[in-house]
This record gives C-alpha cells, structure tokens and sequence, in this order.
C-alpha cells in the first residue's frame, strides 16, 4: 500500500485509529432498497485520494554472482566485506581479484595508512585508517560486512618478537573480535603451514595461537588457509630473500605444491573459499588444497 502525504484524519481515514468516530462507508446503491444516498447534514464530502508518489529508484553497483546463502547478511551488508593487511603482497593480489571479479559492491580497506589506487578501483573501495593500538576506538569500520578477509602480518627481523606476536597473534584475534560485533559472518585469515600453539618455534607457535584466538569468535564461517613459503616480488629484500625466492621459484617448477604457492593463488583460493558451499564451521586448507581451490578460479575474461 503506498503512504499518502497527507494527514489521516481530514479525510476520516477508515484504516488507523482516530480520536474521532470514524465514518461509515456510504452504500452507493442510489434507488435501491435501503440505500442509503443522502450527505450527512453540515458535514462536506470527504476529497477524492491524492495519487501515490512514486518513489526514486537507483540502480544497484554491478556485482559478480551471489554468495552462497551460508554467507547470510542480508541487504547492502551481503554485498559488502573488508580486507585487514591490504598493503602486504597477499593482500594487494587480494584487493585486485575482488576488483576484478567484482563480487562485492564494495570493499573496504582497513589498515594503519591509506593506499594509493586508480580511480577506477577507488571508485568501489572505502578506506579506514586504523591505530591498532586503540583498536576499540575504530569499531565502526568493521561494521555492515559480511565477509572478512585477513591478511594482517609482519616479520620478526623488522618488528622484533614482541612485535611480531602483537601483530600477527594480538591484532589478528582483537580484529576478528570487532568485526564479529558488527555483523561479520565469514572470516578468511591466512596463517601458515605447519601452524601449531604448541610448536616450539615462536612463528608457528603464534600462528597457531592466533588461529585458536579466532575460531574462538563464533564466526557463522571460518575458513583458515596454511600457505607455505608465499612467492612474491618482493619490493624490499635483502640479497638472502632474493637468492631464496629465486631458488623457490625453481622448486616450484618440480614440487608444484610442496613447499611454496605464488599470492595470486592464494588470492584466488580466499575469494574461492566464499564462492563454495563449506564443509563446517571451521575449515582448514593446507598448501595442495590452496593450490587447487586457486586454479579452480576462472581468470577474469574466460
């Protein structure tokens, strides 16, 4: 029913409620039996309905094909996720798959600084800059997403031990933590193989932690992927990871899932993850599995 502006009780409305005694409807059989055709004494007919307004359309963003009805978030919320960690390799071939495949009506970048962008990418990206460490300050930017993908990380040689576990386990698990309270129903961190809290090694140790920390949350979703050594052009290396991406790279020729995957796959393989019907709650891809889920994604234009 469309809403009239216009105030109810001037016409004597018969459908809401009135201080007023409400009006009978006038039987219109003029000459026929009991017909009731006569006018209330001082008492001036009722004007005839206003037209309903017709009310703006705007068409929807192009967008890709829909989540699975796992994913929930209904309305503007179902169309819309965050990346955490957009700055780092993974998360930039990331941002340029969701772009690409355009799945989303928006994506919204959370991050310690603002990116550079075309215009073009910009036009479908939000950017919130976040002081991780006053996180519960930057709660709306989590807000309104359905999908969260996590590729927030640092090295131990450039933030120290403590701040690798800060980074890597701290802001990870609090992040999660946010985004849940603001709707978030699927969670995508990407850790890495041989994840274990109970590893004697500091790196794997924390990712582990950090994987417990978030399944913790009780998101609708979690898909957890364990990628191995990430290979990636570097825009910063020292001669060591030069000389190792370079031996990985060939490694990767005979071994194609063993020890290492390229981002993009990875990339891939996150996007993939929310595209397919789960297994569970919480599921965990290895490196094989990675690699697979990452070529099953048609490249954009086949």
């Amino acid at each position: 029913m469309s809403r009239l502006n216009v105030n109810c009780r001037a016409l004597h409305c018969d459908l809401c409620p009135s201080p007023r005694r409400r009006r009978q409807p006038r039987r219109e059989e003029s000459g026929a039996p009991g017909g009731n055709t006569r006018q209330a004494a001082g008492r001036p007919a009722p004007p005839p309905p206003l037209p309903a307004r017709a009310r703006p359309t705007t068409a929807p963003p192009p967008a890709g094909p829909p989540l699975p009805p796992h994913g929930g978030g209904g309305g503007s919320s179902g169309r819309a996720c965050f990346v955490l960690g957009a700055s780092g390799q993974t998360g930039r071939a990331l941002l340029r798959e969701l772009l690409a495949r355009r799945l989303f009506a928006w994506v919204t970048l959370v991050g310690r600084r603002r990116l550079s962008l075309s215009e073009e990418a910009g036009a479908a990206v939000e950017q919130a800059v976040m002081d991780f460490e006053r996180r519960s300050e930057h709660a709306a930017a989590f807000q309104g997403h359905a999908v969260g993908f996590c590729c927030l990380g640092t090295a131990r040689a450039k933030a120290g031990a403590d701040g690798f576990v800060r980074v890597d386990r701290d802001y990870v698990a609090q992040a999660a933590e946010l985004a849940r309270a603001g709707g978030c129903k699927r969670f995508v961190p990407q850790p890495s193989r041989g994840a274990n809290q109970h590893s004697p090694f500091l790196y794997l140790r924390v990712k582990g932690e950090a994987e417990n920390l978030v399944q913790a949350v009780g998101f609708d979703r979690c898909t957890i992927l364990r990628p191995a050594v990430l290979l990636c052009k570097r825009q910063e290396s020292c001669p060591v990871e030069w000389m190792a991406q370079q031996f990985l790279g060939v490694v990767a020729w005979v071994f194609r899932t063993a020890y290492s995957v390229p981002v993009e796959t990875v990339a891939r393989a996150m996007v993939a993850s929310v595209l397919q019907p789960g297994k569970g709650k919480v599921e965990v891809l290895e490196n094989g599995a990675i690699h697979e889920l990452g070529k099953a994604v048609p490249q954009q234009g086949t």
